[in-house]
């Protein structure tokens, strides 16, 4: 759009100009034409104020004129000299892209060398007992204890404590032996360094949907259940990266399971006693 109002506004000009330029040339040949059959030395003043006329009208257009040719070639250097900057300005983007991409694909390298812990899976596997007896419980109560006079109280308190209760159940689980702390302690440190890379504000990745593409090059190097570990871990020592790589959806998944929803939904801080009483009332066939 703004090529093409460029393009009319110089032929506007240009149209401007010839039609200064055919005025000019049609008063002259006009002018001329009345007064050639005049005798010369008797119409001396006609001529001189023809003479006068010409000049005056011819001077008047041909300054128009020019200004209007200083115009364009004003308009044509600043047009130049915007798709010069333009032009920069996609080179910096070309070279600070390979210069973000050799470094980010460095990293997602060394996070593939890393070895896979086979602990990390007994570890979420741990959480998910606990956290689906834990579960059962509540809806347990709600099947035998739905005619209680305090239900109501009681049954919300009960959600309230699981609610809580989520992060301990993942530090009961832990049992953390060598190789595993080194695990999440390696990927965490690349977490941190790949979110705040990733994430900066002053160079590329500018936009949320170029960032976008490179958290996703990122959530494709773990499983669903070294993220939930990972996303659990985090959760006690940065709080930071943990809101990052949730606004970027790094622990989203395909998984309709209750523990992985209720997992993602823990970790984006939208876990609320209605999904809890919803999931029950599945449960219950209601």
């Amino acid at each position: 759009m703004k090529k093409i109002k460029s393009i009319l506004f110089n032929f506007g000009l240009l149209n401007l100009m010839w039609s200064g330029v055919a005025v000019t040339i049609a008063t002259i040949a006009f002018f001329f034409y009345i007064f050639r059959t005049m005798p010369l030395e008797k119409d001396v003043t006609k001529w001189g104020a023809f003479g006068d006329y010409i000049s005056g009208t011819a001077g008047t257009w041909i300054s128009f004129i020019t200004l209007i040719m200083v115009w364009i070639t004003f308009l044509s250097q600043k047009r130049e000299l915007e798709e010069q900057k333009n032009l920069n300005a996609r080179q910096t983007i070309v070279m600070e892209r390979q210069a973000f991409e050799q470094t980010f694909f460095s990293w997602i390298g060394h996070i593939k060398n890393i070895h896979r812990d086979s602990d990390i899976n007994a570890l979420f596997s741990d959480f998910r007992t606990q956290a689906s007896e834990s579960f059962e419980n509540l809806v347990g109560y709600a099947r035998n204890h739905r005619q209680d006079v305090n239900y109501k109280n009681q049954f919300s308190t009960n959600i309230a404590s699981y609610i809580s209760g989520i992060q301990d159940f993942y530090k009961r689980g832990q049992r953390l032996g060598n190789h595993r702390k080194s695990w999440l302690e390696q990927n965490i440190q690349n977490l941190e360094t790949l979110v705040a890379f990733v994430d900066r504000a002053d160079k590329y990745p500018a936009t949320l949907e170029e960032k976008s593409i490179y958290f996703n090059i990122l959530k494709a190097q773990y499983t669903n259940y070294e993220r939930y570990v990972l996303g659990l871990e985090i959760m006690e020592v940065n709080n930071d990266i943990l809101f990052t790589l949730t606004k970027f959806r790094f622990f989203d998944s395909e998984e309709r399971h209750f523990i992985p929803k209720l997992i993602e939904r823990r970790l984006r801080g939208k876990l609320t006693d209605e999904f809890i009483k919803e999931e029950i009332n599945l449960r219950l066939g209601q």
